[in-house]
């Protein structure tokens, strides 16, 4: 329209992650799910996850290898970890 200032769109930036690292423990008995929000949440904010389960850890399966390895810092499961065969080669070097 003549005479009215152009708005111009800009896409936003992805939030830079913090510069340093806070880890949490996520422990649990029985069966505890996470995610692909919980982890893009905690990757997002600088955080990475030590995992402890005693029963079924299960990740969801459109968590990428690349966001697990983001999120997550360690995974120990007396039990059994449900996640894609993907992650699990993702997270192997981190299982305890």
């Amino acid at each position: 329209m003549p005479g009215t200032p152009s708005s111009t769109i800009q896409a936003a930036s992805p939030p830079s992650p913090p510069a340093t690292t806070h880890r949490s423990t996520v422990e649990g008995v029985g069966i505890r799910y996470f995610s692909r929000q919980d982890l893009e949440n905690a990757a997002a904010s600088g955080e990475r996850l030590q995992i402890r389960v005693l029963g079924l850890a299960s990740i969801a399966s459109d968590v990428t290898a690349d966001l697990a390895r983001a999120a997550i810092d360690s995974v120990t499961v007396f039990g059994a970890l449900q996640a894609s065969a993907e992650v699990k080669a993702a997270l192997a070097d981190r299982m305890i």
